[in-house]
């Protein structure tokens, strides 16, 4: 199908195929996870996977908040981290995913369909008990249901209500330039704290620019869609990561700003250099 399908949609078709064919290759392999690479982790996700001695597949619900409850049309699982079993049940569920996405597979919503993700709902009907969603609410924070929890932080670690993070989807944080990160929460309405930037958005920031420095590049994204997005923060020449204090900014009005605090903070100037 990589001939019929765009370059997105392949990639979707592609989710159940790379697992199995790993599994296939290594047949003593007891398990194999698959995640988004949006993803960072805080702590040890160890002990996610004792759910194997009961259950064959783990997979991540997205627990959207209520004020975006309707976006379960695309839905009620999120494919970001996902655990198969080398048993019957765990390589049958993937037989079941690469037959799914083969006969239709598209970054739209169709039919009850969606991509490679609303796949997932069905998984209960056909394997009952040997599929088991991740019920820790530490592992699977996102932007969609942040704002069903208090984060907090203790001893410089951050717990979601009481329980320690351990993995958070950073789902639509871009850099717009060397300089200049959208979070990508203005998509989602959720406000971040300080506490929010200082020990969940600033870990991940520094280790993606860490990354790239290794790497020699810079992601720059000019995409409309992402410009209605909370304005970060921005790296100095020195490498630092400098939070913006609670200022949002909507970049889709940066040429309307003429605030001379901004001014002063070289902000402006900043931001009019990349979207002039």
């Amino acid at each position: 199908v990589k001939e019929s399908r765009n370059y997105v949609d392949y990639i979707f078709t592609l989710s159940p195929y790379y697992p199995s064919y790993i599994l296939k290759k290594n047949p003593s392999i007891p398990f194999i996870c698959s995640l988004d690479c949006d993803q960072y982790f805080f702590g040890n996700s160890e002990f996610l996977f004792d759910d194997l001695k009961i259950h064959d597949v783990l997979i991540t619900p997205h627990r959207f908040s209520k004020e975006l409850a309707h976006l379960v049309i695309y839905g009620k699982y999120n494919v970001s981290f996902q655990v198969f079993k080398n048993s019957e049940i765990g390589n049958g569920c993937l037989a079941l995913w690469r037959k799914q996405c083969l006969e239709w597979c598209s970054d739209s919503h169709e039919d009850g369909r969606f991509a490679d993700q609303k796949y997932l709902d069905s998984w209960q009907e056909h394997f009952g008990e040997g599929i088991k969603e991740i019920n820790y609410i530490g592992a699977g924070l996102a932007p969609w249901n942040v704002k069903n929890y208090k984060i907090s932080v203790r001893n410089k670690n951050v717990y979601v209500d009481n329980h320690k993070l351990v993995l958070y989807h950073y789902q639509g944080l871009r850099f717009v330039s060397a300089r200049i990160i959208q979070s990508g929460l203005a998509h989602y309405n959720y406000e971040p704290s300080s506490d929010f930037f200082r020990f969940i958005l600033r870990p991940i920031v520094q280790a993606l620019l860490q990354y790239q420095h290794k790497r020699g590049q810079y992601s720059i994204v000019r995409n409309p869609h992402y410009q209605s997005n909370t304005f970060l923060g921005f790296i100095t020449s020195r490498g630092m990561f400098y939070i913006s204090r609670g200022l949002l900014i909507n970049l889709n009005s940066i040429y309307k700003f003429k605030n001379e605090k901004l001014k002063l903070h070289g902000i402006y100037t900043k931001f009019k250099n990349v979207y002039r």
